[in-house]
């Protein structure tokens, strides 16, 4: 399996002997924009792997925010279902009464509460094929199951752009208010299975995170920016995937 790595090994090690490189932007995606910068990736393509069919994933020693797998908005009685959900269920925000939103994390088998009127959780449905939000009223009766997941369409996700992962950890300094990165760990990866992904939903290991918001300025003012992830904690990458090899130049304490 090394041989797909191959390429991404070799760039991986040029990247580090290079040392501490200043982040392209003052935001919290810097450490994997810059990284991939460095790679020579021009621009983000969410329906493919970054680099050499491998997808990358960048995050800083220090960080323990999950990490996310892949971006897919769920089908459902509208399009966008996202801004249904949001319009039916979600809050205003509390620097406008504008328009609502809505920002969560949902698992299979524990509730996430909105509004203290609403939980929301998720169905693996096997017989239907599909993944389910189910939301229940505070009195626990259902009241919408309208959005879903169809298996299909999160298998080409896993299989397209998830087939091959490389991990890559990175140091983070601050010098004169300018943030620089020195990336020093690589861990490989290929993704085990379809049915343990799914296990993994159930068991609360991954998760769906869905972001709302309305836009506040710019040309788009006045709409609202949504986002669908499904995500997993960094140190669960490995119940997902296969770890293939790993590059790691902190085993000695030398950076």
């Amino acid at each position: 399996m090394k041989k797909v790595f191959d390429n991404l090994d070799k760039v991986f090690q040029e990247i580090h002997a290079r040392g501490w490189t200043e982040s392209i932007n003052s935001i919290s995606n810097g450490v994997g924009m810059t990284f991939e910068q460095l790679l020579g990736k021009s621009e983000d393509n969410f329906s493919y792997p970054d680099f050499d069919n491998i997808e990358i994933k960048t995050q800083r020693i220090t960080s323990n925010y999950p990490i996310t797998l892949f971006g897919l908005a769920p089908w459902g009685e509208e399009f966008p279902e996202i801004d249904r959900i949001r319009r039916t269920f979600g809050y205003y925000d509390y620097s406008s009464d504008d328009d609502k939103k809505l920002n969560a994390e949902f698992y299979c088998s524990k509730n996430t509460l909105i509004c203290n009127r609403y939980f929301f959780n998720l169905y693996v449905n096997r017989e239907n094929e599909k993944i389910i939000l189910f939301i229940f009223d505070i009195n626990n009766n259902l009241i919408d199951s309208c959005a879903y997941w169809l298996f299909d369409d999160i298998k080409e996700k896993l299989n397209g752009k998830l087939k091959y992962l490389g991990f890559v950890h990175a140091l983070s300094k601050k010098t004169n208010g300018k943030e620089f990165f020195k990336y020093f760990k690589l861990e490989c990866y290929k993704i085990k299975s379809f049915d343990i992904f799914l296990n993994l939903i159930e068991h609360n290991i991954i998760s769906v995170s869905i972001t709302t918001s309305p836009v506040k300025y710019g040309p788009s003012i006045g709409k609202n920016r949504a986002s669908c992830y499904f995500k997993i904690g960094k140190y669960d990458l490995k119940k997902l995937f296969v770890l293939d090899h790993v590059i790691d130049y902190n085993k000695d304490n030398h950076y």
